[in-house]
């Protein structure tokens, strides 16, 4: 398994609760990259896969708080990075795409969701 944390910044709906869309928005990136039944047509994410930071634009279309995904950081944690105490966005530097190798699947260890009220 390729160990991954997560950072999303979301822009949301006026009137939308803060605190549920944070939490269903950390929710939706658990199933969605779920090895088994996440992916983009949920059957799973396929071994040698690449994760590219726009698929999380689907967030608009599933959860109806959400107006706009402004921002994806997606931390990799192979080796050593992934036994250390602090949040990948604690590391170093995010990416927009990941890449699998041929026998890897993903595995979720932190998301960190922020979100702004588009109520501007």
């Amino acid at each position: 398994f390729l160990v991954i944390d997560v950072s999303l910044h979301l822009r949301l709906r006026p009137g939308a609760n803060l605190i549920v869309a944070r939490e269903q928005a950390a929710q939706w990136v658990q199933r969605f990259l779920d090895p088994y039944q996440g992916g983009l047509d949920g059957e799973g994410w396929p071994f040698g896969g690449t994760l590219y930071a726009p698929d999380f634009g689907r967030l608009v279309s599933d959860l109806p708080d959400v107006r706009h995904v402004s921002g994806v950081e997606l931390y990799d944690l192979r080796g050593d990075r992934a036994d250390r105490p602090t949040p990948g966005w604690e590391q170093g530097q995010g990416q927009d795409v990941l890449h699998l190798d041929e026998h890897d699947l993903f595995v979720v260890r932190r998301v960190r969701v922020t979100a702004e009220d588009d109520a501007r």
